[in-house]
């Protein structure tokens, strides 16, 4: 009896809770708002500390909380985990009308948040340096980051107690304490922050302790709340952790907590990348990790309204849930994602709008400081619109138990998409590589994906629409496609993987480049397998109507203008099998017939506002002449008004920019200019003409201006000769320049061989010298003192240094024209010279000069008396050799307009032509070897891909007809990629094929459902034909529409340089091939399993 009574006391306390009949709306706000403000409150703590530290101590004092933040982040880790987990768990059991176990979960948060800040505060002291180094400190801020960490450290415990013990508060229907609590130790912080800075004079340590002395007294007002105002049942004994409690605690706090673990994994990589790359950029060190600092706490507000937002709505989502009330659960996820979308879009702006202003808050700091900080914020936030939605998807999966669903979630930015991206990007753009990293993490999957992650959801959306119209029972029509089709969309799924998998495996430049893509797919594909399966049925049961239409056998029926045209030409199909597929190959063979005139390419031009200039001159050119060219150049392009900045670099390429593009080898007669443009657009627009002015104004020079490529070629095309005999190779490469030079299609002709250079050579006649004393280095010498001249120190004027050179001239004071009287030196004293009578004489007589006796002991000789000849002979500077084999490459550039591979076959056929003696060969370098050997490693891999593909399709049907004709359907997308290819004008290239390999994966999708679903016809016991009809009728609406959102998703990447034509492949490719394949499939079928006309 007394069993009975407490369990209709449990039901009636769940029946009167306000979180099972209170207007969802209503309950959001109330309990959102304190949530919004509790976590903005908490992230206060931070934000003032970096306004009044980067006000009151200046640049290094930001970066230092920058440093130190990582140790926050693992204390919120440590309260989520706990405190979430709790407040979850106690949601649920109170819903389930479990009010004592809610009640022991929520003494075993509480206990264990308190053990768990004591070791966190330990062990940060403990190892505070070594972390701190780990963290990213440089020698600049190492001291402040320990100043305000250790102090800090004191407050951990508090503070975990804090935040984690807010959200059991928050659980026990007391949101208005909870953001009390949080408010007060905000405000105390906000109080005593300028008080200890500036009035104190304490500096960052006073930062610290006004933080501390905030989280110790938040902490103490939730330990009062629950010593005397707690509404929960709560005991002393209850506060002893129980292991099967904190189980379950952290498996529903597991999610948050390893979000926050993520966010300091982030932050301690970005850290140290920041201080590596920024090192070796114009912003230094510090600059980067400062403004990343203050960046970090902007994103922390708008984190915090839409974490609030999803803490606010755990309570009620965990309760309904808890008690079977799912429309309540659907009606407050719908109103948190809107609510957190809007916010996040206000805040995208003021991003984009103001960022000079919010980045000013945090302090002053150098011209380079605002620049990097403001360009961060712009760039870095870009797709902050889009960010709302994970944090509240994280929390609602959490908070109804599925806790490795949000785990998956809170993963999926930090983890999977930022991660690898900061770490990638920046070995090709530096320390701009890490302000990309984040908006394309947050758009990889959104925009490249974004048609492919809703296929699996429209399939069971259809299937439950359908059952729906045929008018089975609810909850059967919301199951039964799942368990019908949940294998075949698995196997189709990995099949969409597998097909980017030689992308993955390519060990080339172009495979390292694209191979996140393989990553970003793989897990965003398996992601929504799992959604369309446990999310999209929950979101339909909510949603559609029970609506039957069926006829009087209760079959589906297909009406409308389009399935009537679709059931006519799959009838015509069938009653015309073998005339169809002749028909599909004849179309197949148009399209290969095109493929002819498609432009080719490899890897279009880098969008960037920012290209080179190489300018070279014939070696042996003064290096005067290339100096005042240079600045000749450099006037001009700074005269225009496209042009922001150049910088000129004589001898070499400047070591910075050496990442996209070619290295040149050092030369004094070679400058190169770095020039800058308003925009990219503009670079495009004006290049061309600032190529031709720059080629007529210094016709004898080779002045090229190159844009940025991931391939970098120095010449995108090379004709190499190779053979013994280097005067051969001059004639085949004569004859090769001349048919470039004769070709509009290309410019800039040039070969890899330097200009012959005059060599001075010396029949040195070496008894003679020995009988001297002189050696082949003092003839040397003396020829450079009387050419060149020999260096042998340096003066200023001003900052520029000038070498001063030893010359040998003759009487006059005139350099010596007739090599022959060269006077040699000996560089070792001798006697000989005062060995005979008459120096003898002079020597005992005194009448001996200065002059004389050191002309007598130096031994000064004219080089034609120790040589039988001098003779200038010109020579080439430098023999290259390839493969051990002496070569010769003509070079050039294709003309403004073209591609590489157009220009290349304008020339090729000619050159081809050329006889080659025996002995000699002739290949072709540039892109073209560069895309030759990218798609050998592409092609390599592809058949361990089909294979794999295969496996799949014969474990998915048991059969290998089935496999087959889906690969029969496969090349009929060569239609529309050709076509669309020619009418958009882009170029077939790597990238391209890049979205061909996708679209194979994509096809077999479609392919699976469509065959799973004829399967499911037959097996219904109608006849093969009818079958093939419906079944192509049913999947007809499915399939399409999830090409069409693929093909959608793609639109904005049409005019992208670098992934337009992958675009263009994927849309035209897919929009043909889907429609074909709808109508070709049942015709294989039929023929492949002996389909008969009825």
């Amino acid at each position: 009896m007394e069993k009975d009574n407490q369990s209709t006391q449990e039901i009636n306390s769940q029946a009167q809770n306000p979180l099972g009949i209170a207007p969802v709306g209503g309950l959001i706000v109330k309990f959102a708002i304190p949530a919004i403000i509790s976590m903005l409150v908490s992230a206060m703590y931070n934000i003032v500390d970096q306004i009044f530290i980067g006000q009151g101590v200046g640049m290094l004092g930001n970066a230092a909380t920058n440093v130190a933040f990582p140790v926050t982040t693992v204390a919120t880790a440590l309260a989520l985990l706990l405190g979430i987990g709790g407040a979850s768990n106690y949601n649920l059991e109170m819903g389930a009308g479990q009010e004592k176990k809610a009640s022991g979960i929520a003494g075993t948060a509480l206990s264990s948040l308190a053990i768990s800040g004591l070791i966190l505060a330990v062990i940060v002291l403990m190892f505070l340096k070594p972390l701190l180094t780990l963290f990213g400190a440089t020698a600049d801020v190492m001291p402040y980051a320990v100043d305000y960490t250790g102090i800090t450290a004191f407050g951990l415990p508090f503070y975990i107690l804090s935040v984690g013990g807010n959200h059991v508060v928050r659980a026990d229907r007391s949101p208005t304490y909870s953001m009390v609590c949080i408010m007060i130790g905000a405000i105390i912080n906000t109080i005593l922050d300028p008080l200890f800075i500036f009035g104190f004079g304490w500096g960052i340590k006073g930062a610290a302790w006004a933080t501390v002395i905030g989280q110790v007294a938040s902490g103490v007002l939730v330990i009062v709340y629950f010593c005397k105002f707690r509404k929960m049942y709560l005991s002393g004994g209850m506060l002893k952790p129980k292991l099967s409690y904190l189980k379950a605690i952290i498996s529903l706090g597991l999610a948050s907590c390893i979000n926050q673990i993520a966010m300091a994994i982030v932050q301690i990589v970005l850290n140290n990348i920041l201080r590596y790359y920024g090192a070796n950029s114009v912003y230094g060190s510090d600059i980067p990790i400062a403004c990343v600092g203050v960046i970090s706490k902007v994103n922390q507000v708008f984190m915090a309204i839409c974490i609030g937002i999803s803490q606010g709505s755990q309570p009620i989502w965990g309760f309904n849930y808890g008690a079977k009330k799912y429309d309540r659960v659907r009606q407050a996820y719908r109103y948190s994602v809107t609510a957190c979308t809007v916010i996040a879009t206000i805040f995208f702006f003021c991003f984009q709008i103001f960022p000079h202003q919010i980045v000013g808050i945090f302090g002053t700091g150098s011209e380079l400081y605002f620049q990097f900080a403001e360009r961060y914020l712009k760039i870095f936030m870009f797709m902050t619109f889009a960010n709302g939605i994970q944090p509240v998807s994280s929390g609602f999966f959490t908070s109804i138990g599925m806790a490795k669903l949000g785990i998956v979630m809170s993963l999926t930015r930090q983890v999977i998409f930022l991660l690898p991206l900061i770490i990638i990007f920046p070995l090709f753009m530096g320390i701009d590589g890490v302000m990309y990293a984040g908006p394309i993490a947050d758009a990889a999957a959104f925009v490249l994906a974004m048609g492919m992650l809703v296929d699996n959801a429209i399939v069971i959306i259809d299937g439950i629409l359908v059952d729906l119209k045929a008018g089975k029972p609810r909850m059967e029509a919301m199951t039964a496609i799942g368990r019908q089709t949940a294998m075949p969309l698995l196997g189709a799924t990995l099949i969409a993987i597998i097909a980017f998998l030689p992308i993955y495996m390519s060990p080339d430049t172009a495979g390292v480049y694209t191979r996140d893509l393989f990553i970003v797919l793989a897990v965003s594909l398996l992601l929504s397998w799992v959604l369309a399966l446990i999310h999209v049925p929950l979101m339909a049961n909510r949603r559609l109507k029970s609506e039957m239409t069926t006829g009087e056998t209760n079959a589906r029926v297909y009406k409308g203008r389009v399935y009537a045209y679709l059931r006519a030409a799959l009838y015509f199909g069938l009653s015309h099998r073998w005339s169809f597929v002749f028909a599909m190959v004849g179309l197949l063979g148009l399209s290969l017939w095109g493929y002819g005139y498609m432009k080719q390419g490899f890897f279009p031009d880098m969008v960037y506002n920012q290209l080179y200039m190489e300018y070279k001159l014939p070696e042996g050119t003064n290096s005067t002449r290339v100096v005042h060219d240079l600045r000749e150049i450099e006037t001009y392009l700074k005269s225009r008004k496209e042009i922001t900045h150049v910088t000129t670099s004589v001898g070499g390429t400047p070591g910075r920019y050496n990442l996209v593009r070619s290295i040149a080898n050092p030369s004094l007669s070679y400058g190169e200019l770095i020039i800058d443009f308003t925009s990219p657009e503009e670079l495009v627009d004006n290049m061309d003409e600032i190529q031709s002015y720059l080629s007529q104004a210094y016709p004898d020079a080779y002045v090229n201006l190159k844009r940025y490529n991931l391939m970098f070629k120095k010449y995108p095309i090379e004709a190499q000769f190779m053979g013994p005999d280097p005067a051969v190779l001059h004639r085949l490469a004569d004859s090769a320049r001349h048919i470039m030079e004769n070709t509009p299609e290309v410019r800039l002709v040039t070969t890899d061989w330097e200009p012959q250079v005059p060599v001075l050579t010396i029949e040195y006649d070496q008894p003679a010298a020995r009988a001297l004393g002189l050696s082949r280095n003092d003839v040397s010498l003396s020829l450079l003192t009387a050419t060149g001249g020999i260096p042998i120190g340096s003066f200023y004027e001003g900052i520029h240094a000038n070498t001063i050179y030893l010359k040998c001239l003759n009487e006059e004071g005139n350099p010596i024209e007739d090599l022959g009287n060269t006077q040699v030196f000996s560089s070792i004293p001798s006697l000989n010279g005062l060995l005979n009578e008459e120096m003898m004489v002079k020597l005992k007589s005194g009448s001996l000069s200065k002059e004389e006796l050191v002309e007598g002991i130096m031994g000064s000789t004219p080089l034609k008396q120790i040589s039988k000849g001098v003779d200038v002979r010109w020579e080439d500077p430098v023999v290259p050799r390839y493969n051990g084999q002496r070569s010769q490459r003509v070079q050039c550039s294709p003309a403004p307009g073209l591609e590489t591979e157009q220009a290349r076959l304008a020339v090729a056929s000619q050159i081809e032509n050329i006889p080659l003696p025996e002995g000699y060969t002739l290949c072709w370098q540039g892109e073209k070897i560069a895309s030759t050997d990218s798609m050998k490693y592409l092609f390599k891999n592809f058949p361990l891909a089909i294979i794999l593909m295969i496996a799949i399709l014969i474990m998915l049907f048991k059969d290998y007809r089935k496999p087959i004709i889906i690969f029969c359907c496969l090349p009929l997308a060569a239609i529309g990629i050709v076509v669309g290819i020619l009418s958009s004008g882009r170029a077939c290239g790597f990238v391209a094929i890049v979205g061909a390999l996708g679209l194979v994966g994509m096809m077999i999708k479609n392919g699976v459902v469509l065959l799973d679903e004829i399967g499911l016809q037959i097996a219904s016991g109608k006849d093969q034909t009818q079958a093939l009809l419906d079944s192509s009728s049913s999947r007809f609406r499915p399939v399409m529409m999830a090409s069409l959102t693929t093909i959608l998703g793609m639109i904005p990447l049409l005019g992208d340089d670098m992934f337009g034509s992958m675009a263009v492949t994927i849309m035209s490719g897919l929009l043909v091939g889907t429609v074909i394949t709808l109508v070709f499939i049942p015709v294989l079928y039929a023929i492949f399993f002996k389909e008969r006309k009825n």
